[in-house]
Formats: structure tokens, sequence, C-alpha cells
């Protein structure tokens, strides 16, 4: 789990899906707004998973891998989850992710 510092509340995520740079890979968006204090956030939507549980464990999962990559500036970081991810390990979230920033 992230420390509770370092996570985005809904009012970030907004301004930073607003505007900011965005990257793709396959299995991840990552969205970045300058900020003045390190942020996260992780977005699964109902289109990855349609059960709680399902998006919950791939939040959780991803999390994980965050708190041990290390983020180049002080930004908010959204990290969106796209649909073929669900079957990934974490070394190959990290590796996914580790591209994006």
């Amino acid at each position: 789990m992230l420390p509770k510092k370092q996570r985005a509340n809904k009012a970030e995520v907004q301004a930073a899906s607003k505007g900011g740079s965005t990257k793709h890979s396959t299995y991840f968006t990552l969205r970045k707004a300058v900020n003045k204090d390190l942020r996260v956030a992780v977005v699964v939507s109902k289109k990855v998973s349609p059960t709680a549980v399902g998006r919950n464990t791939l939040k959780r999962r991803v999390r994980e891998v965050l708190r041990s990559v290390s983020f180049p500036t002080n930004a908010t970081y959204i990290v969106y989850v796209k649909k073929n991810s669900q079957t990934l390990t974490p070394k190959e979230i990290k590796k996914e992710i580790q591209g994006l920033l």
C-alpha cells in the first residue's frame, strides 16, 4: 500500500486527467501532471473487470509494484489499467510501468 501522503485524491485525479502528458503501453496508460508533491493513483474501469473484487485485486497488485518504483519528478501520476493486464506477473507489471516513466 502506498503511504497516504502519496495517494492522489479525487480532485487531483480529475485535474490530472484533464491536462498533462499521456503515455500508452499494451497493458497500461500513464498520465502525468505537474504537481509540487508526488501523488499516485490507480484506475481500473468496469470494462476491465466487471466485479469489484477483480478491480480491487488489480489495484492492489499495481500499487504494490508502484511502491518499489522510483518516480523521476514530483507530479501526479495516474495509472489506468487496460483489459488484458489481469494475467501479468508482478515483474511484468514493473517492467511495463518503468517503460512508461
